[in-house]
């Protein structure tokens, strides 16, 4: 099981973009495409073929959440606060976030390791985690100063997007940028961070690779996950979608083709009703004498017991 998560420092990476109000505190803009709406949650399967210190191959269970909405951690910053645990453990990873229309930044990191108890890094300025004005085969770097454990550290962060590319993870196949990330801290004995993920916009990374040198790649992949969305996305990829009806009831929806649905309703309504909240956008809708429906694939119908005369949308 993994604990420490086998890197010197654990940088947890999500991502999402619009203003909207948690707990009657204003929230940041950007929260939406970076996914980080309180009480998202991502669950990974991850897995390393060599091992983690015990016999091949090695697996864990992982889960980040986020929790609040935190204004006294990082002085002067009104910061998301996010945990990461192995499933059904203890938490180790603490995060802290900031967030505009573009970027995302980190601002402080508190890890657990089993030798030696918790650490805390602090990042002057915080660095940008994600930045939504780079395209493919574009780069960004920041060159700031913090601690570690109240040690004065520099920290030198490189993100390069590789590529926007189809990814197939455990929940399913989605439209992802690939993006490479360094995290370089000359007082730690240099790169501490070797890292590819694939992001999504308004559902978060969907795969990590970390390669851990003589101890090979751990590769963590989305198997399950809770996402407040605003727009309709059938497909996951990040894109709105549409869907609809014709004036005489046949029902469609629109990815890159119009497809039709078999079935008749009067009225229809987007939700996300799969029991794992998998982030994609389903349907649900009314007949002429008020019998409700729904389907998670766009294919098959479940109905549900009840007589409705209108669908709140």
């Amino acid at each position: 099981m993994k604990t420490l998560r086998r890197s010197m420092i654990y940088f947890v990476i999500f991502f999402a973009g619009c203003l909207f109000v948690v707990n009657g505190a204003q929230a940041q803009p950007g929260v939406k495409f970076w996914a980080m709406d309180i009480g998202n949650y991502w669950v990974l399967n991850g897995s390393n073929p060599i091992g983690c210190g015990g016999p091949p191959p090695c697996t864990w269970t992982w889960r980040n959440d986020v929790v609040s909405i935190d204004t006294t951690t990082v002085p002067g910053q009104t910061t998301y606060y996010v945990e990461g645990r192995n499933v059904g453990q203890s938490v180790i990873d603490k995060n802290w976030y900031t967030f505009t229309s573009t970027e995302m930044r980190m601002w402080r990191v508190e890890f657990y390791d089993d030798v030696s108890g918790w650490h805390t890094v602090t990042i002057d300025g915080g660095f940008r985690t994600g930045l939504n004005t780079v395209g493919v085969s574009g780069f960004w770097e920041d060159v700031t100063t913090g601690t570690w454990d109240a040690t004065d550290i520099d920290i030198t962060v490189q993100n390069d997007v590789v590529s926007y590319e189809d990814v197939t993870v455990d929940l399913g196949t989605y439209r992802a940028y690939k993006i490479d990330r360094t995290i370089t801290i000359p007082q730690l004995g240099g790169v501490v961070e070797n890292l590819t993920f694939w992001f999504v916009p308004y559902i978060g990374v969907v795969k990590y690779e970390y390669n851990m040198g003589l101890e090979g790649i751990d590769t963590e992949v989305l198997a399950s996950m809770k996402i407040k969305k605003d727009i309709v996305d059938f497909d996951g990829d990040g894109r709105s979608d549409l869907a609809g009806l014709t004036s005489g009831g046949n029902i469609y929806y629109y990815t890159n083709q119009w497809t039709q649905i078999p079935g008749v309703l009067d009225q229809l309504v987007v939700g996300d009703f799969s029991m794992w909240m998998d982030g994609k956008s389903d349907l649900a809708g009314l007949t002429s004498n008020g019998l409700i429906f729904y389907t998670t694939d766009r294919s098959t119908w479940t109905q549900i017991p009840g007589v409705l005369e209108e669908l709140v949308k």
